[in-house]
C-alpha cells in the first residue's frame, strides 16, 4: 500500500526549503489556503484539529472546509494511551496569525509517548489527469532532542514527493511548528498522513493542533513544476559558488 517515493521531486523541494529548523518565522501557508469565514475553491479540502476532544467528532473549535465531496470519510487513528485536552504553555499567535481562526491553537492538546503514531486518512476523488498538492502544520511541544517524522502514503500506483522542516520560536524552544508539504501523482482516491514522535525518552509530547489541506491540480503541469524546482536549485547553487 505504501507508494513509491518520488526522489527527484523530494530533492528539488528540499533544495528550496531545506530540513533545518527556522527560527522566529510565521508558518508560510500556500496561496490556495482559505481562512474562515471564507470557503476554499472547488479543488481544495482544508481542516483544523485542536485535540481538545476526539478529532473524528469535528467539534468546535475544530473545522472542516470542503470544496468538493470526497469518495470516502476521513478518519483519525490515535494512540489509546494518549489524553485529550492536556494543558500546555502554548502562546496563541506564536506560529499562526490568521484572519479567521486567530490561531485557535490554545494550549490544550493531545499527549503522546515515545514512538506513538497519529494517523490521518483523507478521502479524495481519483482523477488520472490531475495531481494532488498537500500542505500541513503540526504545532507541538516536546523535550530537547524530540522529533516528529511525517510519512505520506496513498494508492500503490502513485508517486509522492514530501519535505518537512521545523519552525522554532527562540523564546519558546520547546515549542515548534513542523511543516510538511508535497505532491501526489496522479490524484489518488485517498491519502494517509502518519505522524511519529521519537526522542521523548520517558517524557511526553503534546500536540496542540494540526492544520492539513489538499488541492487538486490539473495536468500536465507536474513536469514543468519539477523542472522549475530543479532549475531554482541549480541557480541557488551557482550563486553560492560565486
Amino acid at each position: 500500500m505504501r507508494s513509491r517515493l518520488f526522489f527527484v521531486a523530494t530533492l528539488a523541494v528540499v533544495c528550496l526549503f531545506g530540513a533545518v529548523a527556522n527560527a522566529g518565522q510565521p508558518v508560510p501557508f500556500p496561496d490556495w489556503w482559505a481562512w474562515p469565514p471564507n470557503l476554499p475553491d472547488s479543488n481544495t479540502r482544508l481542516q483544523y484539529h485542536s485535540f481538545q476532544t476526539d478529532p473524528n467528532l469535528n467539534l468546535s473549535p475544530d473545522w472542516t472546509a470542503d470544496g468538493y465531496t470526497p469518495s470516502q470519510q476521513d478518519q483519525w487513528t490515535l494512540p489509546p494511551t494518549g489524553s485529550y485536552n492536556v494543558q500546555t504553555s502554548y502562546m496563541p499567535l506564536l506560529f499562526v496569525s490568521d484572519p479567521g481562526l486567530q490561531d485557535l491553537a490554545d494550549g490544550a492538546g493531545f499527549s503522546v509517548d515515545e514512538n506513538d503514531v497519529l494517523t490521518k486518512v483523507m478521502g479524495n476523488l481519483r482523477v488520472e489527469e490531475q495531481y494532488k498538492e498537500f500542505f500541513g502544520v503540526v504545532i507541538w511541544e516536546g523535550p530537547a532532542g524530540a522529533s516528529l517524522t511525517v510519512d505520506v502514503n496513498s494508492e500503490a500506483d502513485t508517486t509522492i514527493s514530501l519535505t518537512q522542516y521545523d519552525i522554532v520560536e527562540p523564546t519558546m524552544l520547546n515549542w515548534r511548528a513542523t511543516v510538511f508539504e508535497g505532491l501526489i501523482e496522479p490524484q489518488p482516491d485517498w491519502e494517509q498522513f502518519d505522524f511519529t514522535f521519537t526522542g521523548l525518552g520517558s517524557a511526553i509530547a503534546v500536540v496542540d493542533s494540526i492544520y492539513v489541506g489538499t488541492q487538486c491540480v490539473p495536468e500536465p503541469s507536474t513536469l514543468v513544476l519539477l523542472l522549475g524546482f530543479g532549475g531554482l536549485c541549480a541557480l541557488r547553487y551557482r550563486r553560492r559558488r560565486k
